[in-house]
């Protein structure tokens, strides 16, 4: 049976994605538990999201143009930073609702079905398999992005 890396536990994961003309933000915080999606394109929910979310993740959300993928059909972005960038998680929990809210605005045709049956962006009971750490094997580092790294003296 495959296991989930440590190295892989302490990162967060930031993922552009697009399926069907639908790009998405997806924030997956494992030593957190907590995951939250967001649709980007073909509008985004990430400016109004963002006082809801803790500093770091704001910040990271923040640059989501700079992981938009190129292929709006089939591509995906991911970029990772350390946990302890964000030791917190993404949002606190009570934020959920009012995310949800944020995100169902903003999206319409397959994003809103898609997110209508799954009734939330903001998991609390996330946990990373070994099949998701495969694609995380394509990560790229802020940098090559130029994404600037979350420094808390900034705040």
């Amino acid at each position: 049976m495959n296991e989930v890396s440590e190295y892989a536990l302490g990162r967060v994961y930031y993922t552009v994605s697009s399926k069907r003309g639908l790009a998405s933000l997806q924030i997956e915080h494992p030593a957190a538990k907590q995951s939250l999606w967001l649709p980007v394109h073909p509008n985004s929910a990430v400016e109004a999201a963002l006082p809801l979310l803790y500093p770091p993740a704001r910040h990271y959300a923040a640059q989501w143009e700079k992981m938009m993928v190129e292929d709006l059909d089939l591509d995906a972005v991911i970029v990772s930073v350390d946990a302890s960038e964000g030791p917190d998680g993404i949002a606190p929990a009570e934020n959920g609702p009012e995310l949800y809210q944020i995100a169902l605005a903003y999206v319409t045709g397959y994003g809103r079905e898609l997110l209508e049956y799954t009734g939330r962006v903001l998991r609390t009971d996330f946990e990373l398999s070994p099949s998701n750490t495969d694609e995380f094997s394509h990560e790229i580092e802020v940098f090559d992005r130029g994404i600037v790294r979350w420094n808390p003296a900034d705040q």
